[in-house]
This record gives C-alpha cells, sequence and structure tokens, in this order.
C-alpha cells in the first residue's frame, strides 16, 4: 500500500525601506528699484518694500540715513518616502510514504483453505462414527 503526503510550510517575508529625501527650493530673489528723489521725498515713517516668493526687502530713509533690510524666509523640504512589502513564500514538498503490508490476499486464502480441510476433515470423522455405530 502507498500513502501520499503533502507537507506546506508558509512563510512571509517583509522589506521595509524608508528614506529621507531634501527637495531643494528654489531660489527667491527679490529686486527693488528706488529714483533717489523718490527716496528723499517719502514722508517720515513711510517706506519702499518688495515681496517676492519667500524673499522680501523694505526700504526705509530716517534722516539722511537709509535703512535696508532684507528677508527670507528659510524652508527646508524634506519628503519621506516609505515603502512596505509583504512578499508570501509557500513551499509545496510531496512526501511519498510507503507502507508494506502483508498482503490481504494470501492471509484470506491461507484461512479459507484451512477452514475447507477442517470441513473435509469433520465430514470423514462424522461419516467413520456413523459406520462404525460408535455413536
Amino acid at each position: 500500500m502507498t500513502e501520499s503526503a503533502r507537507t506546506t510550510v508558509d512563510s512571509v517575508l517583509l522589506k521595509e525601506v524608508r528614506q529621507v529625501i531634501n527637495i531643494p527650493v528654489p531660489q527667491s530673489k527679490v529686486e527693488l528699484k528706488i529714483p533717489t528723489q523718490n527716496l528723499h521725498s517719502l514722508p517720515p515713517g513711510a517706506s519702499f518694500s518688495e515681496k517676492k516668493g519667500q524673499a522680501g526687502v523694505r526700504v526705509e530713509a530716517v534722516g539722511d540715513t537709509v535703512y535696508v533690510s532684507a528677508t527670507c524666509d528659510s524652508l527646508q523640504v524634506q519628503c519621506e518616502r516609505y515603502e512596505k512589502e509583504l512578499t508570501r513564500i509557500r513551499s509545496d514538498t510531496d512526501k511519498q510514504v510507503t507502507e508494506t503490508k502483508k498482503n490481504t490476499f494470501q492471509t484470506a486464502f491461507k484461512w479459507c483453505l484451512t477452514g475447507f480441510l477442517a470441513g473435509i476433515i469433520s465430514t470423514i470423522t462424522v461419516i467413520i462414527i456413523k459406520k462404525k455405530k460408535i455413536w
């Protein structure tokens, strides 16, 4: 008799990738053109200003002094990339299991032959007993 068995082994493979990428921010530039005559004719507390993107400039005249202030918002853009991959690995293994059993036909034949011979012997014994009238 031959028996077949299948063994299944499951395994999970996990792969994670995490990256932080700095993305360059384009340069911001602002220009402000002021004729000198306009700068001297400013009323007290007034100023010229310009803003473009993250950059800004402000020009102010106080008395005979010109104050120029420039600002730029600092930006740092970071992008985080996250990737997760699950892979299921399945391994099928076929195993052949062989069992050797006694041949059932030979065993049955022996028992039948034994019963047949026992029946013949019993019949002969009964016939002999009846002819001799032992019973």
